[in-house]
């Protein structure tokens, strides 16, 4: 008999701290293959006890650290698999697209095509700043390097899906 490909989930998750995007992923229902974060605010030196705990609780991943900052940090990305799924590096590539900012890793879930996931978080309360137009450019470079012919883009892109608009049509995506 054919086997039927994974009904894949992907869902993005904006936390504002470990603690709370933890108590989430806890709660999420099996068909949830792939979270997609933004500000977990992990520094460096934490990064192993997140990925401690994500083995624990059945995820693999691969962190961004957090931007370091005189009151704490900002930031800090992640993508997350359940452990039947593969989830490994780009091809040719490190997982960072930028700083603190935008992470990819290629998901291979039963039955579907590689899918580059991409987990970005834009600068807040700037708009479409230079940064955050860099930021995206990067994104979108690094879907155009890919040999993956499937993508997801998901974030906390801090900016009314109108200003996104231009960057889907660059990336041939859509938004949703």
């Amino acid at each position: 008999p054919k086997k039927e490909p994974y009904a894949l989930q992907i869902v993005t998750a904006n936390g504002t701290t470990w603690g709370s995007l933890k108590n989430f992923i806890r709660k999420l229902p099996i068909e949830v293959g792939v979270v997609l974060i933004q500000e977990h605010h992990l520094l460096g030196h934490k990064l192993g006890d997140a990925s401690t705990w994500a083995a624990r609780n059945g995820w693999k991943g691969f962190f961004e650290p957090a931007i370091g900052t005189p009151k704490g940090s900002r930031g800090g990305v992640a993508i997350l698999a359940r452990n039947f799924l593969g989830l490994t590096r780009p091809t040719g590539a490190c997982t960072t697209v930028w700083a603190g900012r935008a992470i990819a890793a290629v998901l291979q879930a039963p039955g579907c095509r590689p899918t580059l996931c991409v987990s970005t978080y834009l600068e807040t309360g700037v708009g479409m700043s230079e940064t955050n137009c860099k930021i995206l450019a990067a994104v979108g470079q690094r879907v155009a390097d890919d040999e993956c012919k499937c993508f997801c883009v998901g974030g906390d892109f801090n900016v009314p899906p109108d200003a996104l608009a231009s960057f889907a049509r660059t990336v041939q995506g859509q938004l949703v």
